[in-house]
């Protein structure tokens, strides 16, 4: 099993709910990421766990937050697979530089970069671009984005959906004769769009989660969903194969960096099984 909270938000659970109803087309290309600048927050990883593992590895070393939502969108071993990767980073300068700032020594063989960037090529054709970046100075990021045949969707940093005027109707959306594939939707539809689209999970328990909290609800909702599907006998939102599919970036990553940026394969941790289930869905006991 696997536990991922960022599947569970709001923006990203009601963006996948719209494209399992065509309502971009066909999806094609995604992004995800971690981008968080932690330099405030060293200090509170247990034994410096977080840090000392830059330090030391190289690589997207923290991948699920961007790969699990992606991984959703393109059915991952439910109708398609990921083939192989290629990774590229920059030179690290702040990496070593925290090392100084808060151990007081210096640190020349600092392993991770300071923004990794991995491409991953499917086997239907689809790509997934993955970062991750946590020691420059930027604004919180997971690069959530969609592109489909017939609309877009974005959440950092401007949240809002891109649509061809033929994906919706009067009954979905005001103005809708207005939309250009161009521009993000007007306010008025975005909202509308993010009212049809809610996600069951999201109707059942959006109340409670914001009011119990835990990255805005996300945790909540996770929690609630892993026992939610083992009480009443259901797949799990997150698999074994999830688990295996959006770590392996940790390992493959640094390999491809280590060979001037080669293309890797990754393992069909299904055995062949990768294409048996036909399209990423939430189980529910009714």
């Amino acid at each position: 099993m696997m536990l991922e909270n960022c599947v569970y938000d709001f923006f990203e659970l009601t963006t996948l709910n719209m494209a399992q109803n065509n309502v971009f087309g066909e999806v094609l290309h995604v992004e995800g990421a971690y981008i968080h600048n932690l330099e405030d927050f060293w200090g509170a990883y247990t034994h410096n766990w977080r840090l000392d593992y830059n330090e030391h590895h190289r690589g997207d070393v923290y991948a699920t937050h961007g790969m699990g939502p992606a991984c959703q969108l393109l059915d991952m071993h439910r109708g398609d697979k990921m083939n192989y990767l290629v990774a590229m980073d920059t030179k690290p300068v702040n990496g070593p530089a925290a090392v100084e700032k808060h151990e007081g020594r210096k640190a020349p063989d600092f392993k991770n970069g300071d923004h990794t960037l991995t491409m991953i090529q499917t086997e239907k054709g689809k790509t997934m671009h993955i970062q991750h970046n946590v020691v420059t100075p930027r604004p919180y990021s997971r690069m959530y984005q969609l592109t489909g045949t017939d609309g877009f969707a974005n959440k950092y940093p401007y949240e809002g959906y891109c649509l061809r005027p033929t994906q919706v109707s009067a009954d979905d959306v005001p103005n809708h004769e207005d939309l250009n594939a161009h521009g993000f939707v007007p306010k008025e539809v975005k909202d509308a769009l993010m009212t049809k689209y809610k996600h069951r999970i999201h109707a059942e328990l959006e109340e409670t989660a914001k009011k119990v909290g835990g990255h805005g609800g996300m945790d909540f909702i996770m929690d609630y969903r892993l026992i939610y599907c083992l009480r009443n006998g259901l797949p799990l939102d997150m698999d074994v194969y999830d688990l295996a599919e959006w770590s392996c970036l940790a390992e493959l990553t640094a390999i491809s960096l280590e060979n001037n940026s080669a293309p890797v394969e990754v393992p069909d941790f299904t055995r062949g099984a990768w294409n048996k289930v036909q399209g990423y869905r939430h189980a529910f006991a009714d």
